[in-house]
């Protein structure tokens, strides 16, 4: 992933990074580029959180033999006034023979040295959050493509069953099964490694729901919400798979020229589903979703309750013909 998560280096460098795994690898190839093009390079790192007076300039000071300097600027979302100033001063005027790489995580914090920076033009690279099914399971296949091996798409699904909520931990264990499993890594290679971590989520609840397990289900749904999971964000995923499985369906009807904008792992799936969904059972589980919806988000005085009784329609609704 050497080149996506390189930047150009220059005296200052600005990387906002919403995925922390993501910016470990850019600032982990910043100092990669750095030694290549000189291995005596002196790199330092500064948290500009807990950043005391003239410590920059203290770590920017040139060594007795001249070596290059360069710096990697942490949490400057988290910048605490001193740097701020200093900072300030800094970039104004940057040193031409040092490389400064300033990292953000996210946030409002450090909103006066981003814009500065941002009006500068300096080399900058973004990195948005990954939080949709369909973005994890995206890079859970770039990762394997990039170590120029392969995946099946059902055990990219189960792995990110398994591991999704943390991206960075849903990255770790695809390094582990690159290092572990030969060849193609399949879904049962996944599941003989992380058997048992499948999350109680909304998207876990859904799955089991359309498979007809009304009691799985139910059971994944109180767990979810048990571990804070919100009411919203489980109807929303059941909203979601049916409305995959309705996208499906109308693939499968004659509809010329029509494709879900669905990744091709998430049409295999929803097409399995299909088989336990006729399109009055499908029409009728919307309807109730749509109900449920508007209870969760204030229409009822018990969400959870709502919750509950949309789950019980919706496997009602599947035994329509």
């Amino acid at each position: 992933m050497v080149e996506r998560w390189q930047m150009k280096l220059a005296p200052v460098m600005l990387l906002e990074s919403a995925e922390r795994v993501y910016g470990d690898r850019t600032v982990e190839n910043f100092k990669k580029q750095l030694r290549a093009e000189n291995p005596e390079t002196e790199i330092g790192v500064l948290d500009a959180a807990a950043y005391t007076p003239q410590r920059l300039s203290l770590l920017l000071a040139p060594t007795l033999f001249c070596e290059p300097k360069a710096l990697v600027v942490q949490n400057l979302e988290q910048a605490n006034r001193v740097f701020t100033e200093e900072f300030a001063d800094y970039i104004r005027a940057p040193r031409q023979d040092v490389r400064v790489l300033v990292r953000h995580n996210g946030g409002a914090g450090g909103k006066k040295i981003l814009e500065t920076l941002r009006k500068q033009n300096v080399p900058h690279m973004v990195i948005a959050a990954v939080k949709n099914t369909g973005d994890k399971a995206k890079a859970v296949q770039e990762d394997v493509t990039a170590a120029k091996r392969a995946i099946a798409s059902d055990a990219v699904a189960a792995l990110v069953d398994a591991l999704g909520s943390d991206l960075q931990e849903l990255l770790s264990g695809v390094a582990q099964l690159l290092q572990d499993v030969p060849g193609k890594i399949t879904k049962a290679d996944v599941d003989r490694y992380f058997s048992g971590r499948i999350e109680a989520t909304g998207f876990n609840v859904a799955d089991a729901l359309l498979k007809g397990n009304v009691g799985k289900a139910i059971e994944l749904c109180r767990h979810a919400l048990s571990t804070g999971t919100n009411a919203v964000a489980v109807v929303s995923a059941i909203d979601f798979k049916l409305r995959q499985i309705g996208q499906v369906l109308g693939m499968d009807s004659g509809n010329v020229g029509y494709r879900p904008s669905l990744p091709q792992w998430q049409i295999t799936r929803a097409k399995q589903d299909l088989r336990r969904w006729s399109a009055p059972a499908l029409a009728q589980a919307l309807r109730e979703t749509a109900r449920a919806d508007s209870e969760v988000k204030g229409g009822s005085h018990d969400a959870h309750y709502a919750l509950e009784r949309l789950i019980l329609a919706v496997g009602r609704a599947q035994r329509l013909k």
